[in-house]
């Protein structure tokens, strides 16, 4: 990169117009320029909707139904006749990789009975047969024998059933299913995050973990936790050593989607003691990438300025490709909310899809979803990643085990989904605890929870929309 092309990104932090910007000279159609602000006024949010049972049924008939939403990974299913299910709300559906490595979705629905035809997280298969009464369908859905057949008289079985398919398409590796068969594309959809995720090449990424809890707590609870940065000084003081979390700039688009753009490798703003030495978090960063803290002559509070050179050097060395990534890629953590329920975070050398998915039964539960991503290396069995999920733990640095099959872990237990995880699904419950509390009447929302306002809007939309 040139001095002259760079030169718009050193200047980093300016307020204006009651939020961060951070970079300020980039030009407007830059990808880390600042989005144009959206005034959503200063009204309170109703806590009704995050536990009434009229509302959850609302958001199934008029949202859940209507939009794009991202079931999995298609790393997870390379080979024609591997699936994988995935269950939203009531509805479980099987996504398959068929023989002419297509991927299609279905309901998880027999059309016999009605019985769950795929019971298993994983598999790999030539045919579905349904478990009650074995009749079976292809890789695609369609049905392929029922048994005793010549028993049925020919009115009850014509037309055949088969596996109803669901709206499947693909997008930077991601699956998505609408069960809305008029609804937009999904390109459309997703409006300008493709432009600025692609340079990740996250189709080219694997499945590290995968962990689903459940969590007490309504699916927009979950959301508003994840969306932005106001908590993290008080719910993460772990993360302050080496995250900016106050100065950190929030972007709206069409659709409900947004982006935060944190920071990353430097101290938070909102400690001012004066500091002898590294940290133990840049410490450990700079180690991670192949620097001795003792041969570090930088500033002790920030080593963003080095991080690029030396990640660029790390990736080489492990045969990670970097080639797209701009020095702010390797230098700050994006996380892309999708509307509804999804967060999308990368740095170049890890990244993590959330998800927040509505108990099929309780409004006042959800099914929170953390997949953590691995880039192409050469040897996998060899490198340390940071586990975007641990930081501030003790291990947030893990090493990747090849052997380790394929698994959806179903933890009981906070602790089991990260160090810094936990400590988000103790307070999603805790927040939960107060919006249902008759004393509670609204939401108070600042300029650095303007994402909240901006999909409860868009949320909105698809509420009121006339059927």
């Amino acid at each position: 990169m040139s001095s002259e092309a760079s030169s718009k990104y050193d200047r980093e932090f300016i307020y204006r117009e009651n939020a961060w910007e951070l970079y300020p000279d980039v030009d407007a159609d830059d990808p880390w320029a600042k989005a144009p602000p959206i005034d959503y006024g200063q009204d309170k949010i109703a806590p009704q909707p995050y536990y009434s049972e009229t509302a959850k049924n609302q958001e199934w008939d008029k949202l859940w139904t209507k939009t794009w939403l991202i079931a999995g990974v298609a790393a997870d299913i390379p080979n024609a006749g591997d699936y994988f299910t995935y269950q939203h709300g009531k509805e479980s559906f099987i996504i398959s990789r068929t023989g002419n490595g297509k991927i299609e979705a279905m309901y998880n629905v027999c059309a016999h009975r009605g019985s769950r035809v795929v019971l298993g997280d994983f598999g790999h298969v030539k045919s579905f047969t349904c478990p009650f009464h074995s009749w079976e369908y292809s890789l695609d859905g369609d049905l392929l024998k029922i048994t005793d057949e010549e028993e049925f008289p020919e009115e009850a079985i014509c037309p055949r059933g088969s596996l109803k398919k669901v709206r499947c398409e693909t997008w930077g590796g991601f699956v998505f299913i609408n069960m809305d068969d008029e609804a937009e594309e999904l390109q459309e959809y997703l409006g300008v995050t493709p432009s600025y995720l692609d340079p990740y090449h996250l189709d080219q990424w694997t499945v590290l973990s995968e962990v689903q809890i459940e969590v007490k707590a309504n699916w927009k609870t979950g959301v508003d936790a994840f969306i932005e940065g106001y908590h993290v000084h008080a719910v993460h003081p772990e993360l302050a050593d080496h995250w900016e979390d106050r100065q950190v700039q929030y972007d709206c688009y069409s659709k409900g989607h947004s982006r935060m753009i944190v920071p990353f490798g430097l101290r938070s703003s909102r400690l001012t003691d004066e500091l002898t030495e590294l940290n133990e978090p840049l410490t450990e960063l700079l180690k991670q990438f192949g620097v001795d803290a003792k041969d570090y002559e930088g500033p002790l509070d920030n080593v963003r300025k080095i991080l690029p050179e030396i990640k660029r050097k790390w990736a080489e060395e492990n045969g990670i490709d970097f080639f797209d990534l701009s020095d702010q890629h390797l230098i700050n953590n994006p996380s892309y909310h999708i509307f509804p329920n999804a967060t999308i975070n990368a740095q170049g050398d890890n990244a993590l899809l959330q998800r927040w998915i509505p108990h099929a039964e309780d409004p006042e539960k959800l099914i929170y979803s953390i997949i953590a991503l691995l880039p192409p290396m050469k040897n996998p069995g060899e490198t340390k990643l940071i586990n975007m999920a641990d930081q501030g733990g003790d291990s947030w640095q893990v090493d990747v085990d090849e052997t380790q099959a394929r698994t959806r872990i179903r933890a009981e237990r906070g602790e089991d989904v990260g160090y810094v995880l936990h400590q988000d699904v103790i307070q999603m419950e805790l927040s939960q605890m107060g919006i249902r509390s008759d004393s509670f009447n609204g939401m108070v929302l600042g300029p650095q929870e303007i994402r909240i306002r901006h999909y409860l809007a868009e949320l909105d939309k698809y509420l009121t929309a006339s059927d």
